[in-house]
């Protein structure tokens, strides 16, 4: 018993003493460098001495894309409202067409008709819409296109609904450009409103309105088109996917309102971070955006 007891207690003390010259081995003088100041540093300003070790780009960076130019059959038509009928949605050359006509106009308390809708929408798998920023469309619109809004997840049953409409949350929305030229619209992804914010993003969809009466003169019932070239969400992250480590600004939103980042990539599932008072951090995580203050 005591040989045994002498034996182990040899083996620890050796193990312990090689762990301790292993962790205590010396390093390059560039790697025992360390920035050190009485004031907070500004990370920017020492970028060109740092050394960041960041891990590759994942696919969480890379946006998603629906083209048109061939049947995307996930696509499909959906009432805008439940008392309107189905616009009419159908495969082009080169793109997803919905066609608008008076018929898919509702009636209106006062007995006029209101506005043409025409909606579609694809299932998703359960997203965390936090995850993503925008939403980009390329289009061609012609006279009788109003606007086109975001839509975020189908009512369960329209028929057991008080509110009319198909979608239960609305986002961003533009007026397209109605000459029959192509275009691309940058929709925004976190701005969102209605009672269906919350839970997994399992429906993206897209609203599209015009005015009852055709705008071309003698032509009041003439049909308005949307022409759905390609449709691709933009993951937040994909801002950072050609950027290894650096600093920058970016304009958000608008021009006047201008954010300063330094970014990074880091494997690992935790990371210290203090911020200063009065001063705000965008914290990419994964594929998750977060904002710390």
């Amino acid at each position: 018993m005591m040989s045994s007891t002498i034996r182990a207690l040899t083996c620890f003390i050796i193990l312990t003493t090689v762990l301790g010259l292993l962790g205590c081995r010396d390093t390059e003088p560039e790697q025992q460098t360390t920035l050190t100041a009485e004031m907070p540093l500004h990370l920017e300003d020492h970028l060109d001495t740092a050394q960041i070790e960041g891990s590759d780009v994942s696919d969480a960076t890379k946006p998603v894309e629906w083209r048109f130019d061939e049947p995307q059959p996930d696509w499909k038509a959906i009432v805008a409202r439940k008392d309107v009928e189905l616009a009419q949605v159908i495969q082009a050359e080169d793109a997803l067409r919905i066609v608008l006509t008076q018929a898919n106009s509702p009636m209106r308390p006062d007995g006029k008709n209101g506005s043409r809708l025409g909606s579609i929408y694809i299932d998703l798998p359960d997203w965390q819409r936090e995850d993503w920023g925008q939403v980009m469309i390329r289009a061609r619109a012609s006279r009788g296109i109003n606007s086109l809004w975001l839509g975020f997840n189908t009512r369960q049953s329209l028929a057991d609904s008080n509110d009319p409409y198909t979608f239960a949350a609305w986002g961003d929305n533009v007026r397209p450009v109605c000459d029959n030229s192509v275009q691309t619209y940058t929709l925004q992804l976190d701005k969102i409103r209605g009672r269906s914010k919350e839970g997994p993003w399992r429906q993206l969809g897209f609203w599209v309105d015009g005015p009852f009466n055709h705008p071309e003169e003698g032509k009041p019932d003439s049909p308005a088109t949307l022409d759905i070239l390609s449709v691709s969400i933009i993951p937040k992250e994909a801002n950072y996917a050609n950027l290894p480590a650096g600093g920058c600004v970016w304009n958000i939103g608008t021009v006047s309102v201008a954010a300063r980042f330094i970014h990074m990539r880091q494997d690992g599932s935790s990371t210290g971070c203090t911020c200063p008072s009065a001063r705000a951090l965008t914290w990419g995580s994964g594929h998750c955006g977060t904002r710390l203050r």
